[in-house]
Parts: structure tokens; C-alpha cells; sequence
């Protein structure tokens, strides 16, 4: 076994030397999801759509998200993947407006 460290989130941890030789995801990555993230930003790097590749994000747990390094999550928001580390319905946030009285006397 050798100790690899996560391109994602920058966690060491053991993987077999095979991993490299055949090109497994734990040569690149310490958990499938973290695969999945690195995965989108060659897709990205290859000229993937926004669109498409926030639709793949959209899949990945919070808790695997939350665990990027800081310059992942700023290639992720070049990219038009993320907003500003804003997190996708599927992890749990939905944006809220709050009606003003302006907007509630243009209604009458």
C-alpha cells in the first residue's frame, strides 16, 4: 500500500500501487465523491457546459463538498459550477426572498 493525498480535499490516505498503474480513482481521490469532483473539472477543463456540470455537482453530498480544499472551490466557481460555494438544492439550502412593501403595494 502506498499513501496517496486527495487532489480534492488534500487528506492522506492508503491506496494500492495498482491504483496508478491502471488508473483506479484512488489513485486521484480518497472517496468516490471526491472522484466525482475531480471528474467534473476535467469535464469542465474539456468544455463542458455550466449546466451540465452543475447538474453532475448537484449529486455530490454535503458532506463531500464541504471537505474541498479552498482552491478547488475556486476553480469549481470559475468555472460557473458553483456559485460563490453556494450550495445546490440538493444539499440542503433553497434561496429565500422576503417580499418588501414595495412589492406588496404594487399587488393592490
Amino acid at each position: 500500500m502506498a499513501i496517496r493525498k486527495c487532489l480534492i480535499c488534500g487528506k492522506e490516505y492508503e491506496a494500492c500501487v495498482n491504483c496508478s498503474k491502471y488508473g483506479g480513482w484512488r489513485a486521484v481521490a480518497d472517496t468516490p465523491e471526491h472522484y466525482q469532483i475531480y471528474s467534473i473539472i476535467q469535464d469542465m477543463r474539456l468544455g463542458a457546459s455550466p449546466k451540465e456540470l452543475k447538474e453532475q455537482f448537484a449529486q455530490i453530498s454535503k458532506e463531500a463538498t464541504q471537505s474541498m480544499m479552498p482552491e478547488i472551490r475556486d476553480v469549481l466557481i470559475k468555472g460557473n459550477v458553483i456559485d460563490n460555494g453556494v450550495a445546490t438544492a440538493k444539499r440542503g439550502k433553497t434561496a429565500i426572498t422576503k417580499k418588501t412593501d414595495e412589492d406588496n403595494s404594487s399587488q393592490k
